[in-house]
């Protein structure tokens, strides 16, 4: 487990493999675990495959997220920071889609990625 702040706390833990029920059952827990202040938003990270990463992703006071874009920036540094990929490009893959964040040797962070609008509404 490694904590990351993007801004907010995040929980980055390296998992054999990530799943749906991995992630019902350890978010929760993790998210409002005592050790945390604050709680954390977690995310559980598959195995590397290239610079490609797979992320589950439980934020905080909601739950299951399809994508985030703070989350992923937490799983690129951690995965940086523990030396498991060099500085440079990291693909984060989660079930919205993928996002692609730049981090150099100082950890300093760039995400790039599409934005599609979801929902919209009249605010009366």
């Amino acid at each position: 487990m490694i904590p990351v702040s993007i801004g907010n706390p995040h929980l980055v833990v390296f998992v054999p493999e990530v799943s749906n029920t991995i992630l019902e059952s350890l978010g929760p827990f993790l998210a409002t675990h005592s050790g945390l202040s604050n709680g954390a938003n977690v995310q559980l990270v598959g195995p590397l495959v290239g610079n490609r990463l797979e992320a589950a992703i439980w934020e905080r006071g909601v739950g299951p997220t399809s994508a985030s874009g703070t989350s992923a920036c937490a799983v690129a540094v951690a995965a940086i920071w523990s030396k498991k990929l060099d500085p440079g490009a990291v693909m984060i893959d989660t079930i919205g889609g993928s996002l692609e964040v730049h981090v150099n040797a100082e950890l300093e962070v760039v995400l790039r990625g599409p934005v599609t609008e979801v929902c919209t509404g009249t605010l009366i």
